[in-house]
C-alpha cells in the first residue's frame, strides 16, 4: 500500500466486499499510506446480497466501526445490491 499510495491518491477496497476485515487491518492500511490518501470501501457481500439488507444492522455497525480506523482517509463506502436489483427488474 505504501508504494500504491505514492502513485495514486485513492483506492476502492473491493476486498472488503469479499472478506470481513477486523479493525486492525484497517489500521494497517491507514498506517501504510500517505496523509492525503483516501479509501472507498464496499460493504461486505453477506450484508448486501445474501441478506438483501434485511436484519443487517449489527453487520453494518461492525463494518463501520472497523472501517472507522481509516479515520480521515475514509472517503466513503458503497453497497453492491446485485441480487436485490435482479428481483426488482
Amino acid at each position: 500500500m505504501a508504494y500504491y499510495s505514492s502513485q495514486f491518491n485513492f483506492v476502492e477496497l473491493n476486498t472488503t466486499y469479499y472478506n470481513f476485515f477486523p479493525a486492525a487491518q484497517f489500521t494497517i492500511w491507514y498506517d501504510n499510506t500517505l496523509a492525503n490518501f483516501k479509501f472507498f470501501a464496499k460493504l461486505f457481500q453477506d450484508s448486501s446480497n445474501s441478506k438483501r439488507l434485511n436484519g443487517v444492522e449489527v453487520e453494518v455497525k461492525d463494518f463501520l466501526y472497523n472501517a472507522s480506523n481509516l479515520k480521515e482517509k475514509l472517503g466513503s463506502f458503497s453497497c453492491k445490491c446485485t441480487l436485490i436489483l435482479r428481483q426488482v427488474i
